[in-house]
Order: structure tokens, then C-alpha cells, then sequence
């Protein structure tokens, strides 16, 4: 704790951080051949200040992505990028800043998040970084699904995330362009989060703010092949697809449904609206015989309850289900931060040994492989199924819990349909249960047979990858167990079909994913050897790992040797977050606010996200006036006193150029070790300042402060 001998206050003007941003737009091209897109992303950068840059900038790629590639084009000169050791990388790349060269490091931090460093950028220059990924798109009902994320919103508890800048709009926007191969016959292509027009098989949306995922929902009328080849030396990649349909029990047995809906302070606002209708549809689904429940989570959870003290499942007769309507109806985002593991562990292990859970989440949250790997050894013959409902969803995540969960997971935006995502979830709860799945290879040689998909639901395709030595002999059959009788589906040798795609990438991060669960349920020995495995396929496939990085060196023909100063790019706070009541979650929301000092209490109430004197005056004046309707935990309310007393003593003591501790802890009729404590916390966020004369100077803007000395 430093020793806080004196206060005094200082306004300042606020200044915006867009004049000089780096980062200036972002194109994102694709071209998608049935199941598979392939993808280049252009980040335009240019320094326009007066002196050297060292940049940094965070964003997303799709959960199912495999980033393929990576290079620096500076004029007429283009790097490409190669992976390396990620320790060996980051060395290599802050040598060659210190020689007076420049380095683009890409490296992948967590759950499909990926960071940029650009390594010196010289006053006046141009940088334009192009990242190229194969992606694979779910496909159901003849329809196939496309997500580009654009924006890492910001997560409970999340080191990387805490450690950015939210703007409520940056300046910086993107151009998308998809093409669509004509051998799709497509009958129809929509977009539930963007304008777009579409004009001969492409489809394009212009200065798109990176505030939200971009979705294509596009209807086809023609049947995909079985199987896809590619030919790389002396191996064959195939990908396999077979589409197993069985018939259905005309009758519909009783289930037992546990839903758990988010209701922390990031799904404030239409999320939490959307969520309760979604729930609500879920509801009036339920048929005669089936049992519920509801939980609803934040930093605690509690159940719903008929008679006042009846915590197990409920029947649902017509009189329970509208008791659990109306309990839905006055559920509010107001529960804290988003502790989504501990009613995840109370579901599974209660309400007996076979029931369908139903979690309702935008899914952000930290650590997220651990809580997957912990889903899959509790789980037993339950199932897991999840509405992720945000515009810019943890889908990363959130597919990793479901498939874990032995379940499927769905996202909605906020402006989605939300009848078919409920029908298919509720046609997979209800449908004929898949068991044991073997694939037969008949004569052809496997190197190695990885599953795409662990869970199988019927008239849903089952996807595989295999690597073969030599050419394809044999056809292939899936052998399947759906409710004990076995059923064959076989993709024949002759309706393989080549195609000009990296699927040996496709193979290859396949194959680190596997590996990384091997390294996430690890709990008895070293995983040294899986990381040593991840790093050698990556940099022989040239592929992305979180054990890798990509690297570009520009050896400069002029040195130079300036120390560059360092820019993070602020990311666009995603849509919806714009006024949301957020949770100890939110570090970093107003990374240089006065929100920031809320992050270890749950309940903290942001209203807006701004620059650096703004984060203090107008946030902290609409909190104050806001105060009533924050949480009344006591810890935090008490927290929440104590800085909002001390801040307004402050500003009332701007004529007085020093304040003793003593003489301010008498003045706020507290301890001086309260008032120390409130002062490193506005100290730690920049919201004062310590000055030369030893000083703390207050950072807010003079209107803003005449604004709150009159409420």
C-alpha cells in the first residue's frame, strides 16, 4: 500500500483516443466450397504519428478455423510468415526490434483469440498484414451456417481480456466480400446480423463496425458429396461426411429437463430479453410426463420453487409450467459474474442419473477447456445442450462445454429467429439416442482417423478425417448404433470427390485438438511430450497452435534503433454491451475508467465506455445516480461508498490545494486506512495522478465536474 500523504485536484480535458489510431480498416475474403471456406483477412495498418510504433492488436477467428497463413506486405516488399516455437518466436521477434529491424508476430492466446504484434512501424509507413484460414461450417437441413467473429467481448475473469481497451465505436471498420462456388445450387442467403447484398453467388457488406459476429445463413438445393480427397506427396487427406437418418419412434417419451439460464451483468439489456423468451419457447415445448427445473446463475445460482420450498423437478402440468413463465418473466442479468461451472457440477450431479440440461449463455467466461474437460467426467448419461445468445458469443467455448456434455450447441443473435434453433434442439433431445460409432476402412491404408464430430444425432452428418499412405482403395462404411439396432452408411470410393483445398490443415489441427485433450484431462502425469507433438505438427503443416506463433522479419537496408512506443488497439465494445449492468467480469470494460475499480465486486453498473477523463466524470456520475438499482451485496456496496464518498470530497476540495490523510478520514468520518485504500484503487486506474510536488491531481473534465457537484 503506498503511503498517501496528500490530495489535490486538477481538471483535464479529455482526449480522444481515435485521432491516432493504427489500425485503419480490415478486409475479409472468402471463398466457400460446400462444407469448407477458405479465408484471407487484410488488417491495414498506418502510423501517422511522428514517431515509431510498436503495435498490438486482439481478435477473434472462427472456433473451427485452421490459420493457415500469414505475411507482412510493407510497399513492394512481401514477408511471409513462418511458425515457429512460440518461446522461440517471441525471442527472434524482440531481437529483431532491438537490431533496428522489423518483426509481425501472431500468436494464439486462448480459445480461438488471436494477438497481433506489429514491431516497429516507421512515422508515414504502411503495414498490411493478410491471415489466411480453411474453416468448416455446420450443415443442417441443407443449410449451411457461416460465422465470422469480429470482437473478443470482454469475459469474466479473463487476463487477456481484462487487459484491453473498450471503445463504445472505434474508427477502424471492415470490408467482407464472400464468393460462393457455382456448383452450389443456392436457393436462398440470409443474414440475421449484417445488411448484405448478394449478387451472382457473392455476397458483400461494406464498412461493417467490428462489434459483432457476421452470420450467413444459405439454403442449398443440391445434396453435398460424400467424401473430399486431396493429394499431398505420398498421403492422401480425405474427409468423410455420411448423413445417417433412421426412423423415428412415433411416440415421444417423458424427459427430465434442468435449464440453466445466465443471468450475470453481461447479459443485461435485449440479451437477457432474448434469453427469457428463449426460455419461455422451451417451456411450452415440455409435453405430458416430463419433469423441470429452472437455475438461474451469476456469481450464485438458486432454483425455482412452486410451493416455496420445493427445489427437485416439477411436474409439467399446464398450472407449474405458467408458474414457471411468469418466475422467467421477472428474471433479471443482475446476479454478478458469470460462475457458470458450479450450477453446471449441481445439475449434472442431481435430479438423477439421466436428464437433459439446457444452458442458456452468452459464455463468457475464463478457463473454459477446464471447465469442458470437468463436464466430461461428471457428465454420465446426461446431456448437455446450449443457446449461445450474444452477437458476439463464446462460441469457442461453448461448443467445447456441449460436446463434452454429449449435446449440441446453438448461437442466436440478438435479432435471430428463435423458433428453429429450439426445434432442433428439442428434435435432437427427443429423437432416436445414437450409441457406439465405427468407422470400416476395408482396404485402404490409414495413417490415422480422426472423428470431426463425437456426438451423433440422427439425419445429422458425421464427419471424419483421415490420412492415408498411398490413394484411396475401398469404399468407406459407417456402422451405427442408434437405441440398439445397428445401421450401415457407406461413402463409395467412386464418389470421392478431389478438391482444391489444404485439407491436410484441416487434418492437422484436427489432430491438435486431440492432443490438447489429452493435455486438458491430464491430471496424473506431464504433458510435455502432447506439447512437444502439437509443436512439431504445427510447424510442419504450418498450422496455428496455442504452443506456436507465426513470425515475419524485415531486415531493414537502414536501420533503425528508436525505442518504439507501444499502441494497443482498442477494440469496439460488441452491440448490446453498449449500456449493459456488468459483473465483476467486466475488467477492462473502461480499462482506464473508474469502472475498473468495481472488477473484484459483484454488481457494478456501467453506463458508458469512454476515454480516460471520461470514464471518471460521466461513468462515475451516472453510477452515482444509478445507485439504487445496483445489486445490494454488502460487500461491494460497501466498496462502492466508501470510493463514491471519497470522490465527491474530492471534487468539493478543488480549491484547496492539500489534504492530510488524517484531516480527509476526519472530513469522511472513516478510518485513514479506507480512505488509502480508495485512493490506490482511482490511483492504480489513472483516474488520479501522483505529480511532481507529490500530489494527487484528479484526471476529469471541467463540465463534468460542475455536472456532479450539482447533484
Amino acid at each position: 500500500m503506498k503511503n498517501h500523504e496528500n490530495i489535490a485536484v486538477k481538471i483535464k480535458e479529455p482526449v480522444s483516443l481515435n485521432e491516432t489510431m493504427t489500425l485503419k480498416n480490415v478486409d475479409i475474403n472468402g471463398q466457400v466450397l460446400g462444407r469448407f471456406g477458405l479465408f484471407t483477412v487484410t488488417q491495414i495498418y498506418e502510423n501517422l504519428k511522428d514517431e515509431t510504433l510498436e503495435v498490438f492488436y486482439t481478435f477473434p477467428v472462427s472456433a473451427t478455423a485452421a490459420v493457415c497463413g500469414f505475411m507482412a506486405k510493407i510497399g513492394d516488399k512481401i514477408i511471409k510468415g513462418v511458425v515457429k516455437e512460440k518461446n522461440e518466436a517471441k525471442e527472434e521477434y524482440q531481437r529483431s526490434l532491438t537490431n533496428g529491424d522489423s518483426a509481425y508476430l501472431m500468436e494464439e492466446e486462448s480459445g480461438s483469440i488471436f494477438r497481433i504484434s506489429i514491431g516497429r512501424i516507421l512515422p508515414k509507413e504502411k503495414v498490411e498484414i493478410e491471415i489466411q484460414y480453411v474453416d468448416t461450417f455446420e450443415i443442417l437441413n441443407n443449410r449451411i451456417s457461416l460465422r465470422i467473429p469480429t470482437v473478443m467481448a470482454p469475459r469474466y475473469n479473463h487476463a487477456l481480456s481484462e487487459a484491453q481497451t473498450y471503445e463504445k465505436e472505434t474508427e477502424y471498420r471492415a470490408d467482407i466480400s464472400i464468393n460462393f462456388d457455382k456448383a452450389l445450387m443456392l436457393e436462398d442467403i440470409t443474414s440475421p446480423s449484417h445488411s448484405i447484398k448478394v449478387e451472382n453467388n457473392n455476397v458483400t457488406s461494406k464498412n461493417v463496425k467490428l462489434n459483432k459476429d457476421f452470420v450467413l445463413q444459405v439454403t442449398i438445393n443440391n445434396m453435398l458429396s460424400g467424401g473430399y480427397t486431396v493429394k499431398v506427396e505420398e498421403n492422401t487427406y480425405a474427409f468423410l461426411q455420411f448423413l445417417p437418418g433412421v426412423p423415428e419412434e412415433k411416440e415421444v417419451k417423458p424427459q427430465n429437463y434442468i435449464f440453466i439460464v445466465d443471468c450475470s451483468g453481461s447479459m443485461d439489456g435485449e440479451k437477457i430479453e432474448k434469453t427469457k423468451a428463449a426460455l419461455k419457447k422451451c417451456l411450452t415445448c415440455l409435453g405430458e410426463g416430463d419433469k423441470f427445473q429452472i437455475i438461474r446463475f451469476g456469481s450464485d445460482f438458486d432454483s425455482f420453487s412452486v410451493s416455496g420450498n420445493e427445489t427437485g423437478l416439477i411436474a409439467a402440468t399446464g398450472e407449474n409450467l405458467k408458474h414457471g413463465i411468469d418466475y422467467v418473466s421477472k428474471t433479471e442479468a443482475s446476479y454478478g459474474g458469470t460462475e457458470i461451472e458450479a450450477p453446471l457440477m449441481y445439475a449434472i450431479k442431481n435430479f438423477g442419473e439421466k436428464k437433459n440440461i439446457v444452458l442458456l449463455t452468452d459464455g463468457e467466461v475464463d478457463d473454459e477447456d477446464n471447465i469442458a474437460v470437468n463436464i466430461g467426467r461428471v457428465i454420465g448419461k446426461n446431456r448437455l445442450f446450449i443457446f449461445g445468445i450474444d452477437d458476439a458469443v463464446n462460441s469457442s467455448g461453448l461448443k467445447k462445454m456441449a460436446e463434452a456434455g454429449n449435446g449440441k450447441a446453438e448461437f442466436l443473435t440478438v435479432d435471430e429467429n428463435l423458433d428453429e434453433k429450439i426445434i432442433c434442439q428439442f428434435t435432437r433431445i427427443n429423437g432416436v439416442c445414437c450409441g457406439e460409432i465405427k468407422l470400416q476402412t476395408g482396404k485402404n491404408k490409414i495413417v490415422d482417423s480422426l472423428d470431426v464430430s463425437k456426438v451423433q444425432f440422427n439425419n445429422e452428418y458425421f464427419c471424419t478425417v483421415l490420412k492415408l499412405d498411398g490413394e484411396a482403395q475401398d469404399d468407406f462404411t459407417l456402422r451405427a448404433d442408434f437405441d440398439g439396432k445397428e445401421y450401415n452408411f457407406t461413402v463409395k470410393k467412386s464418389n470421392l470427390e478431389e478438391i482444391d483445398l489444404p485439407l491436410e490443415k484441416i487434418y492437422a489441427a484436427s489432430k491438435i485438438k486431440q492432443l490438447e485433450k489429452y493435455i486438458n484431462r491430464n491430471r496424473y502425469s506431464t504433458s510435455e511430450s502432447y506439447k512437444k507433438q502439437i509443436v512439431e505438427i504445427a510447424v510442419k503443416y504450418g498450422i496455428n497452435s496455442q504452443y506456436t506463433s507465426f513470425l515475419a522479419v524485415n531486415e531493414r537496408d537502414e536501420k533503425d534503433f528508436a525505442v518504439p512506443e507501444q499502441e494497443q488497439i482498442a477494440l469496439e465494445l460488441p452491440s448490446r454491451w453498449q449500456t449493459a449492468r456488468m459483473s465483476p467480469v467486466i475488467h477492462g470494460i473502461a480499462s482506464k475508467g473508474i469502472m475498473g475499480m468495481f472488477m473484484g465486486h459483484p454488481g457494478g453498473y456501467v453506463t458508458s465506455v469512454h476515454s480516460v477523463s471520461e470514464s471518471f466524470s460521466t461513468s462515475f456520475a451516472e453510477m452515482f445516480k444509478a445507485k439504487k438499482s445496483v445489486p445490494s451485496q454488502q460487500s461491494f456496496q460497501r466498496f462502492h461508498d466508501d470510493v463514491v464518498n471519497l470522490a465527491l470530497e474530492v471534487i468539493k476540495l478543488l480549491s484547496i490545494d492539500a489534504l492530510s490523510l488524517d484531516e480527509l478520514a476526519g472530513k469522511l468520518k472513516t478510518d485513514t486506512a479506507k480512505v488509502s485504500e480508495a485512493i490506490e484503487a482511482l490511483t492504480s486506474l489513472d483516474i488520479i495522478e501522483l505529480n511532481e510536488d507529490n500530489k494527487y491531481l484528479l484526471i476529469i473534465n471541467e463540465k463534468d465536474a460542475e455536472t456532479l457537484l450539482k447533484d
